[in-house]
């Protein structure tokens, strides 16, 4: 019974991209504003979810999206259409474009946004001026992230981690995490850190994590509970009572649990584990808060040391976002994001 569950679970964590979503919701904190995009409209909303700021036309099937880390642009993918837009926070431009195969991820370097195209074995480069260059990597390019100084992206067939300059789109070196990762996240340094970043791969399937430090090439791994299939970090700068800075969360589907340590270098080292009331595989932390998705089930919940809070049912991966104040929905009916209470 326990491997059937697993096998269910896992079979749901390696087909992330692949389900049809009805809104995708970001949040640029420099901006205060929160951006919906759903079929073939996206809003911009105030920091309060009740002041619709612009609208624009949009793309039919927004699977997933994501925000510059300088909060003016986010990049808003359809894996259906194939199609890719990049849009301006402030004002709600809009730039469309074609994609030659299904994008299934994106991040920013600076302006450019680098988005991965999975059945092509490509990355896409988008540069402000609507440059766009394609890339080869390899096969199956389901995650990307960035450092400060280079483009990471993960194939999860060969499980193979790319470093890529952002300048030439060059592959400058390589390293094999294993196949069948779920998450990639790239940490710099903190403060009085040795010099380089460290990544950080969730690999279900094998039980473990896998650390990579980014500056030697070199991997440490480790086992934790059953399938590891997501993680975050409680950042420094993070107002966030019940958790301190440097706290890792790892979410585990299999045990209905999160492994949560205070030790960034090594997440999951002595650990200690929360039972969770369903399986969740999702987690994100922001000043809000810390929350737990289930994806097999909707559910979104609040988490504290020593409570967890069912905030809200019925969505999927994209229909939520935590700002640095609030939780946000999408009220369908309303036709406005609608602000959750996460607090008894």
């Amino acid at each position: 019974m326990i491997r059937a569950v697993a096998l269910s679970v896992l079979a749901l964590l390696l087909s992330v991209g692949a389900a049809r979503a009805d809104v995708a919701m970001a949040w640029s904190q420099s901006a205060g504003t929160i951006v919906v995009a759903h079929p073939k409209i996206i809003e911009g909303f105030d920091r309060s979810g009740e002041k619709k700021l612009w609208s624009a036309e949009g793309l039919v099937s927004p699977s997933s999206i994501v925000t510059s880390q300088d909060g003016k642009v986010v990049a808003i993918l359809d894996g259906f259409e194939d199609q890719i837009a990049l849009v301006t926070v402030a004002n709600g431009a809009v730039a469309l474009y074609e994609a030659p195969g299904t994008p299934v991820a994106a991040a920013f370097f600076g302006r450019d946004a680098w988005v991965t195209l999975r059945d092509l074995s490509r990355v896409l480069r988008i540069t402000p001026d609507g440059v766009v260059t394609e890339f080869e990597v390899a096969m199956d390019p389901a995650l990307i992230a960035v450092s400060d100084l280079f483009v990471f992206v993960y194939s999860r067939a060969e499980g193979l981690l790319q470093e890529i300059d952002p300048k030439s789109g060059q592959v400058t070196r390589n390293v094999v995490l294993g196949a069948g990762g779920s998450d990639l996240e790239i940490r710099p340094p903190r403060p009085f850190d040795p010099p380089g970043a460290m990544a950080y791969l969730c690999r279900p399937t094998a039980g473990r994590i896998v650390v990579v430090d980014l500056n030697r090439m070199e991997i440490q791994e480790r086992g934790i509970g059953a399938a590891p299939a997501d993680l975050t970090f409680v950042e420094f700068g993070a107002q966030l009572l019940s958790f301190d800075p440097g706290t890792s969360v790892i979410a585990d589907p299999v045990r209905e649990s999160l492994h949560i340590a205070h030790n960034p270098n090594v997440p999951g080292q002595n650990s200690q584990e929360s039972s969770q009331p369903t399986p969740v595989d999702r987690v994100v932390v922001t000043g809000a808060g810390l929350f737990a998705f289930d994806s097999g089930n909707g559910i979104l919940y609040r988490i504290e040391k020593r409570a967890t809070t069912k905030v809200a049912s019925g969505l999927t991966a994209t229909s939520f976002v935590p700002t640095n104040e609030a939780l946000f929905t999408w009220d369908a009916k309303a036709g406005k994001p609608r602000r959750e209470k996460t607090t008894e």
